[in-house]
């Protein structure tokens, strides 16, 4: 069993997304219906959901999207993929191949997931599909579950999470006061401020995790 990070370059959602750069979505549930149906709930965390919302209607990857849910700055909503968004989703590619999608999150820069597979070849072939699709596969972390020295190594953290911590560490984000703001954090990794404060919030969850938590229950 492998455990892989990747980002994917999928047009689905992506103008809803890029309309609104401080929206990020994380993937609730994604069922192919009998009917032939692709249906998708996600969570989109954020602000100016009106904006999000008028580039919903617009893109044209989904279809009927709905919000079912609503807690303080979070919307669950429920769409439905056209025959544009089917034309590029891997969603049946890796059920296919036994592989799970633990996390999935959309940004405008894109969707990260996170996914189990069987093995490598399995994981090269579900790469193989994403191309025969369009659908670039960039890869940031691969490990096996038996190989705890790899995923201890890296503390399984993704390329973008290291940057970010590595990129507060030295321009002073972290000491008392700090020496530059979010804001200018964010502007420093070229991405908005929601996104350099959730890397910076997994990146740190994952570093306690995998150091801290694991040695207090050796």
């Amino acid at each position: 069993m492998i455990f892989v990070e990747v980002h994917l370059d999928t047009p689905v959602l992506q103008e809803a997304l890029t309309s609104n750069a401080d929206v990020v979505v994380t993937v609730e549930e994604k069922r192919a219906l009998p009917s032939g149906v692709v249906r998708f709930l996600f969570w989109a965390c954020g602000e100016e959901f009106e904006t999000f919302e008028e580039a919903l209607n617009a893109d044209p990857t989904i279809t009927a999207p709905s919000v079912l849910h609503e807690v303080d700055d979070k919307r669950l909503y429920r769409v439905e993929l056209t025959e544009a968004g089917k034309a590029t989703t891997v969603h049946q590619a890796y059920v296919e191949l036994d592989a799970v999608m633990l996390e999935g999150r959309g940004t405008n820069e894109g969707w990260f997931l996170q996914m189990q597979f069987p093995d490598r070849e399995t994981f090269k072939e579900f790469r193989t599909r994403c191309a025969e699709v369009g659908v670039d596969v960039k890869l940031y972390t691969i490990y096996n579950q038996t190989d705890s020295s790899t995923e201890d190594a890296a503390y399984n953290l993704t390329e973008c999470q290291q940057d970010a911590l590595l990129a507060a560490h030295e321009s002073g984000y972290f000491e008392i006061p700090r020496k530059v703001s979010l804001a200018d954090l964010a502007a420093q990794l070229g991405v908005s401020s929601q996104a350099a404060s959730e890397r910076l919030r997994r990146g740190t969850e994952r570093l306690v995790g995998h150091s801290l938590v694991e040695r207090a229950n050796k």
